[in-house]
């Protein structure tokens, strides 16, 4: 195996329930913890992965360094979903507040890379609805740009920074704010010219999300593992974007997938 190879993109799409600036860490050492409940050795995980159809002497080889991986770099992109409402919103909209306070988890999530910690190389934010994104987007983006500016006045805790870009994310048609709206709310906050960059979100499946209870079950960790290094397997294959990692089992079968055909 080689460790030189490339790290592929691996992103996170985090609700605002689960916007801070901890994220990555946190979602890394919660698969780890899923690896040590359900698959802590190479039989146990070879088993657990055999009907997506990798090979099984190829898993055992990787995972010293799946381990690594989720340990020192779980995800390279974070992506923060104002499309999905928080707990409690019973009209369904991400409020203002909400949005605000995934401005503020992506600028300190930011400052994290400043000190040298883990920390993803791009952010993003995933539009909603046509009718609310635009207005999320603006709160989010007020939220981020005012915490950034804090700077050295901030306590290191809080520390928070502009990323080198912010990707808008946008997950269907008829969703996009197009150029002129994003150039707009560059100028008006003294951002750069195309600091802020559209980008259509892949069409690509992914397994099951696994409720709390269900993290505990080894079938069901096991069954989610093996469908989404499966449906992992199969975009690589087609030469296709995997998409977004939905919950931190889906890390442990991204990371286990590539580094196994990065091996073969």
């Amino acid at each position: 195996m080689s460790t030189a190879s490339p790290v592929p993109t691996v992103r996170l799409l985090v609700g605002p329930a689960e916007a801070d600036e901890q994220v990555v860490r946190r979602w890394g050492g919660r698969a780890l913890g899923l690896l040590a409940r359900h698959a802590p050795d190479a039989a146990s995980m070879t088993a657990a992965v055999a009907p997506a159809g990798l090979d099984g002497e190829a898993v055992a080889s990787v995972l010293g360094e799946l381990r690594h991986r989720l340990r020192s770099a779980p995800a390279s992109e974070v992506w923060f979903d104002l499309a999905e409402a928080p707990a409690g919103d019973p009209a369904g909209a991400t409020t203002a507040a909400a949005a605000a306070a995934v401005g503020v988890a992506a600028a300190r999530l930011a400052g994290l890379a400043v000190r040298g910690e883990v920390a993803p190389v791009r952010l993003g934010l995933r539009l909603g609805d046509p009718g609310t994104g635009g207005t999320a987007l603006e709160a989010a983006l007020e939220a981020l740009v005012t915490t950034a500016e804090r700077g050295a006045d901030a306590p290191e805790v809080e520390l928070g920074a502009l990323p080198e870009r912010l990707l808008v994310v946008v997950p269907g048609p008829g969703g996009a704010p197009g150029a002129a709206a994003l150039a707009a709310l560059e100028r008006s906050r003294g951002l750069p010219p195309g600091w802020l960059q559209e980008r259509a979100e892949p069409s690509a499946r992914s397994a099951p999300v696994l409720s709390s209870a269900q993290e505990g079950d080894a079938a069901a960790v096991r069954g989610v593992w093996a469908e989404h290094a499966r449906l992992v397997l199969k975009a690589r294959v087609a030469g296709l974007d995997p998409g977004v990692e939905r919950h931190p089992a889906h890390l442990v079968a991204r990371h286990l997938t590539d580094l196994v055909l990065a091996a073969g």
